[in-house]
C-alpha cells in the first residue's frame, strides 16, 4: 500500500521545482555610507532616535536571481552571436548551447506528455507546466511517484546549472556591426537560417573562435578570410576600430 504525501515530501518537491522556475532573493550587505545616516538621523524630525530596524533596512540589500529555465532561455537569445535579424542557427551554435538547449527540450517534452497522460490541460509557458505537474503530483500522490520526480526536477536543476557554467566560459562568434568587408565591400548578408527556414539578415563579417582565441574573421559574402596572426591585425588596420560593435 503507498504511503500518502507528507509535509517533509513536498517541501522537498517544491524546493527542487522552485529552483527551475521561481526567481529567488539573496540577501548580500550593502556599501552604507554611515555619515549619510547620521545625517538623515539628525535633519528629520521624523527620526527621533536610531530605530535598528530602519538601521538594518537601510544597510541591507536583497538581489533577485532569476529563475534557472530564465537564465537558460536569456543565455540562448541574448548571445553576442545575436544580430538584429534574429537568433543564431545550429551551424553557429557552440556545443555548450546545444547541450543546454537539449536538456531544455527534453525537460518540455516530458513534462507535456507527462500532463497529457494525466489528462490535464497544459497551461501556457514551460515554466507554468512545470508547475502545475509537481501540484498534481502533490495532491494525488503517492509519495513515491513525489520522490521519483524530486530526484529528477533535482536532477534538470543541475544539469541546467551546469550547462549555464559551462556557457559562461565559452568564446562565442561575434559579428562585425556596421563595417564593409574590405574585399567586397558587403555590408550584410541575406541568409536561410537552416534552424528556423527563415531569411535573416547579418552583418557580412564574422569572427570565430577555437579553443577560446579568435581563428579568422570571415566574409559571409565573398568567403575572403583573414586568419589570427599577420593576416587579422592587416584587417584591423584597415578597419576603423571605432565602427566595430560585437
Amino acid at each position: 500500500m503507498s504511503v500518502t504525501v507528507g509535509a517533509a515530501e513536498s517541501r522537498a518537491l517544491w524546493d527542487a521545482v522552485d529552483l527551475i522556475t521561481k526567481a529567488t532573493k539573496r540577501k548580500a550587505d550593502r556599501d552604507f555610507d554611515n555619515a549619510e545616516w547620521l545625517w538623515q538621523l539628525a535633519n528629520d524630525p521624523t527620526l527621533t532616535y536610531c530605530d535598528v530596524e530602519a538601521y538594518r533596512a537601510a544597510t541591507l540589500a536583497y538581489g533577485e536571481i532569476p529563475a534557472l529555465w530564465d537564465q537558460a532561455e536569456w543565455a540562448l537569445t541574448t548571445g553576442s552571436e545575436m544580430t538584429e535579424g534574429g537568433g543564431s542557427s545550429l551551424r553557429e551554435r557552440s556545443p555548450a548551447d546545444l547541450d543546454l538547449m537539449e536538456t531544455m527540450l527534453t525537460i518540455r517534452e516530458t513534462i507535456w506528455t507527462q500532463l497529457e497522460g494525466r489528462s490535464i490541460p497544459p497551461k501556457d509557458g514551460a515554466k507554468a507546466r512545470v508547475r502545475q505537474l509537481a501540484s498534481h503530483l502533490v495532491t494525488n500522490g503517492p509519495v513515491e511517484h513525489v520522490e521519483w520526480w524530486t530526484f529528477r526536477f533535482a536532477q534538470w536543476s543541475r544539469l541546467l546549472l551546469t550547462h549555464l557554467n559551462a556557457l559562461d566560459h565559452v568564446a562565442k562568434n561575434v559579428y562585425l556591426r556596421n563595417t564593409a568587408c574590405p574585399a567586397c565591400q558587403t555590408r550584410q548578408v541575406t541568409r536561410l537560417d537552416p534552424a528556423t527556414g527563415e531569411r535573416r539578415v547579418t552583418p557580412a563579417i564574422l569572427i570565430d573562435f577555437a579553443d577560446d582565441l579568435i581563428r579568422a574573421a570571415q566574409c559571409q559574402q565573398c568567403g575572403h578570410a583573414w586568419f589570427r596572426g599577420d593576416e587579422l591585425e592587416r584587417l584591423a588596420q584597415i578597419i576603423n576600430p571605432e565602427s566595430l560593435s560585437a
